[in-house]
């Protein structure tokens, strides 16, 4: 039934959708050389102490361009990019760019079998790789390999802007993310549609010539986009943040003190590792929060500690982010802001705009919205449709699956997914991606992962597991099983055996009775021995504390028991509270309690 009376449905469908501003007319990598001419001497991107110049940092991207288009990249191709961060790596973002064709990120630490999917699924022309990363990577027979390190940098006549560059209909790049089937599927964004959202975030949150942006996400989170184009859309500066740095937060708080950032982007998961490591921040210092829910709490602490905290929020299918709003130290709920320029949001249920302050689902038109999903036709007119709300031949929603509501002033609120998509640490995951995978193990009858929350900014996955008669496995092997086929952000933290997966009474799973229960995880490896009294006594109250789990053995391993990257500094940060002596929270990943207690022991014997 329309229950909106006309002056309701105006606002929530026209005035709070009021957003059309003047559209790009070029694609960003246009923009990026204009900058070049402008400011050839200033420094554009700086890794571990070296520099490169704008002026530098076309010329390589013009002399890559014009090699790859002599290899066959233009104008409706793809090409794979596999690379380690550093300034090769935006050297090779922009000139596939420049030549025309759209880019997919390769990260080298994802599973191999899932980047070979990845390279067949996408067709890719052709990889631009390393020789220490290709190294380590089997790439299918038939894809040409351009190995960065043989190209001539230096050479001369070569170093002009391509003519063949792209259109804005043109696509830019292609993200994979996690799919409902066990299948991962491509996002196909184009040139039209990142230069919309880059020209608006230049305006809001906005990004100045004397910012200083510390980049510190992966290519293969989209999100990596605001961070390595925004700056040079700007003429401030990027500091690439090396991946070892960005999982340690007392790494990152060096860094971002050393390099004298003014703004960085990230997901709440590590803007709680800067809290936990005991980041100061500034009143200079801009915070740009989004990829999964904010939580009220560590809003609060971050906005005590930087000038401005700015709450994001957006699927890959429309552009990176589609709202954004300033967080106050006044506000009682964390909304996630307005649409950004040519961008509309619609609160529906079904296909009729819902009250204002009523849920619905979140749909999102304008310019953002992808071209689709790269190959899966039937998938894409699912998930985008028509937008029913404007006159404009063409115009599309995608529909994202997540609740919302409207609130009386015209801010939208996230209210969580209307199905079995979770967030971990800002990553999108489709859990049935997860079981289709341990399904597949010989000794697995049934699989059911589910995501819970242990804290604020902890979100843990955990696989409930009805094994076949005497085959039940250890949770290493369930893990290793797991690694060799997900990312890591995707292997379950702990692995809990049932007997039968519960039921609801129509005889579906139930799966709010799948209780997270630590005390079920499988202990088949080894025999259960007691912390010894002194430093294993003391790592084992600390492990029970942030694994919420009552019994630890002096055999366990940390992560076995549910922790991951982000926790084992919180281990570290708690025993230096109380000890004094900070230890590298690597030293984690293959020790059990005992071996790791023996190295805090000696930690305290040298501080005496």
């Amino acid at each position: 039934l329309e229950v909106l009376p006309d002056d309701e449905r105006l606002r929530v469908l026209k005035t709070w959708n009021a957003t059309t501003a003047p559209p790009p007319t070029r694609p960003f990598i246009r923009m990026f050389e204009d900058m070049a001419v402008a400011q050839p001497n200033a420094i554009a991107v700086r890794f571990e102490g070296a520099t490169l110049s704008y002026g530098d940092l076309n010329s390589r991207a013009n002399v890559l361009a014009n090699r790859l288009i002599h290899l066959g990249a233009g104008r409706g191709t793809f090409v794979g990019i596999a690379l380690e961060r550093g300034l090769g790596l935006m050297v090779v973002l922009l000139a596939v760019q420049k030549a025309g064709s759209a880019y997919v990120p390769l990260d080298p630490g994802l599973p191999e079998l899932r980047l070979k999917f990845m390279v067949e699924d996408s067709g890719v022309a052709m990889i631009v790789s390393s020789s220490d990363v290709a190294g380590k990577l089997d790439f299918p027979e038939g894809v040409q390999c351009l190995d960065i390190d043989d190209v001539e940098f230096a050479c001369t006549g070569a170093t002009v802007d391509p003519d063949s560059g792209p259109a804005l209909s043109d696509a830019a790049y292609m993200i994979y993310t996690s799919g409902s089937t066990g299948v991962p599927k491509g996002v196909v964004i184009s040139h039209g549609a990142l230069a919309n959202f880059l020209c608006s975030m230049l305006e809001e949150p906005g990004l100045g010539e004397t910012d200083v942006l510390a980049a510190e996400t992966t290519i293969s989170f989209d999100i990596a986009g605001l961070e390595l184009y925004l700056p040079l859309l700007a003429g401030a500066r990027i500091e690439l943040i090396g991946s070892s740095t960005a999982g340690n937060g007392y790494a990152l708080a060096e860094a971002l003190q050393r390099c004298g950032a003014t703004v960085m982007q990230a997901t709440p998961a590590t803007w709680q590792l800067l809290l936990d490591a005991d980041w100061q921040g500034g009143k200079s210092f801009r915070a740009f929060c989004g990829g999964e829910a904010l939580p009220p709490e560590l809003a609060g602490r971050l906005v005590d500690r930087v000038g401005e905290l700015w709450n994001l929020y957006g699927p890959t299918e429309t552009t990176v982010w589609s709202t954004a709003g300033r967080v106050d130290r006044s506000d009682e709920s964390i909304s996630i802001g307005r649409p950004i320029n040519n961008t509309r949001i619609y609160v529906l249920n079904g296909d009729t705009p819902a009250p204002i302050g009523v849920a619905g689902e979140i749909c999102i038109g304008g310019a953002g919205v992808a071209i689709g999903y790269h190959d899966r036709p039937e998938l894409t007119e699912d998930r985008f449709r028509s937008d029913p709300f404007t006159d404009r031949a063409g115009d599309r929603i995608y529909r994202t699956g997540d609740l919302g509501r409207w609130g009386a002033d015209g801010r939208l609120y996230h209210l969580g997914r209307m199905d079995h998509q979770v967030k971990v640490r800002g990553y999108r995951i489709e859990l049935g991606e997860i079981e289709t995978v341990l399904n597949a193990h010989p000794a697995v009858r049934q699989a059911v992962v589910a995501a819970h929350r242990a804290g604020p900014a902890d979100t843990r996955l955990a696989a409930h597991i009805v094994y076949h008669p005497g085959q039940e496995l250890t949770t290493t092997e369930l893990r290793r099983w797991s690694r060799e086929r997900l990312p890591e952000y995707m292997v379950p933290s702990i692995a809990v055996s049932l007997e039968r997966l519960p039921l609801t009474p129509n005889g579906k799973l139930d799966r709010n009775g799948l209780v997270y229960q630590f005390d079920n995880a499988v202990r088949l490896d080894a025999v259960v021995e007691p912390p010894a009294p002194g430093p294993e006594t003391l790592v084992a109250g600390i492990w029970k504390q942030l694994l919420k789990v009552d019994t630890i053995a002096a055999d366990d391993n940390f992560f076995d028991l549910g922790g991951h990257s982000l926790l084992a500094l919180r281990v570290v940060v708690e025993i230096e509270k109380i000890t004094g002596s900070r230890l590298d929270p690597r030293s984690l990943f293959f020790q059990t309690l005992r071996q790791f207690s023996a190295a805090v022991g000696d930690a305290r014997g040298g501080n005496r």
